[in-house]
């Protein structure tokens, strides 16, 4: 249950691209289906001192990873058409 506003954000049906490593230009999935699960995670590093390595000084932040998980709607031609002659009247 979320605890706080930013925990869910709904901001309805939204286009959805990827981009791989080398390359500029995107690939398009298509539109969302259900929403998007977004996590995001952070790694720390705690920073000791004195000669044992024992007293804390600071956390530094070492790395960050950010996965989205997203069901993708069905628009090809094939599903369109199917959809629409099982639905139509006469």
């Amino acid at each position: 249950m979320p605890t706080r506003m930013s925990d869910t954000i709904n901001i309805g049906v939204a286009d959805v691209y990827w981009y791989a490593e080398e390359s500029n230009i995107p690939v398009y999935l298509g539109l969302t289906k259900e929403g998007v699960t977004v996590k995001y995670e952070t790694n720390w590093h705690e920073l000791r001192s004195d000669q044992t390595g024992t007293t804390p000084l600071d956390d530094v932040m070492i790395g960050e990873s950010v996965t989205a998980e997203v069901k993708v709607l069905d628009t090809s031609k094939r599903k369109v058409a199917t959809h629409a002659t099982s639905n139509s009247i006469g």
